[in-house]
């Protein structure tokens, strides 16, 4: 009987955990498709409200590039992504995104010139100012380099301000993604090269 019994508990245990597994994956799911959609969202905003030609030009190629990352053949096909793994699902689960789901926090992305990730910075509020853990992605994994608290910075209204004008006495270098996560709520907005200056609370925050 306490075999019996036992085996019934190995079963259950057993079950739960392939369960919670796999609501797991499907969260990050949900969250990786929504990031997507958001970013794109942010990049043709931008791309119908410039009126300036090479703003336009520099927005068209963004949204080019973005797309082909965030839908390429294994990005969103939910029987190819665990095969494929796009850097952002795998630093979804690489910040166990199913214990900040339900928190306010942001994400910002540095990218290279041809598009592909290199730092990611995860910003939460703190009691005495703004945490931010900053991951490299080495080696196809993404890695804490970083964790520190600085002063509090608002980048909730940050990525609400669409003023700017890309000029060369401009210091972001590279593409820069600002996304906003509250509960399943997905905000983002894209900054082109040449777009932020240099003392813009985001580039404060990718020089850690």
């Amino acid at each position: 009987m306490k075999t019996y019994l036992f085996l019934i508990f190995v079963f259950l245990s057993f079950t739960n955990v392939v369960i919670g597994q796999k609501q797991d994956e499907k969260l990050v799911e949900t969250v990786f498709e929504k990031w997507n959609q958001s970013t794109l969202a942010s990049i043709n905003f931008q791309l119908r409200r410039s009126v300036n030609s090479e703003l336009r030009v520099a927005f068209k190629q963004s949204l080019q590039v973005a797309a082909e990352i965030l839908y390429s053949p294994t990005a969103n096909d939910q029987d190819e992504i665990g095969k494929g793994e796009p850097d952002r699902y795998k630093f979804l689960k690489a910040i166990n995104i199913d214990t900040l789901v339900h928190k306010h926090f942001f994400i910002i992305e540095t990218t290279h010139s041809e598009g592909s990730a290199s730092t990611n910075f995860l910003v939460e509020d703190a009691k005495r100012g703004t945490h931010v853990s900053v991951y490299a992605y080495v080696k196809n994994h993404w890695k804490c380099t970083c964790d520190t608290v600085i002063s509090k910075v608002d980048l909730h209204s940050r990525i609400r301000d669409y003023k700017r004008n890309a000029s060369s006495d401009k210091f972001n270098w590279e593409d820069l993604k600002l996304t906003e996560f509250n509960s399943l709520k997905i905000h983002s907005r894209y900054f082109i090269a040449l777009s932020l200056p240099e003392n813009d609370v985001i580039m404060q925050i990718s020089k850690l």
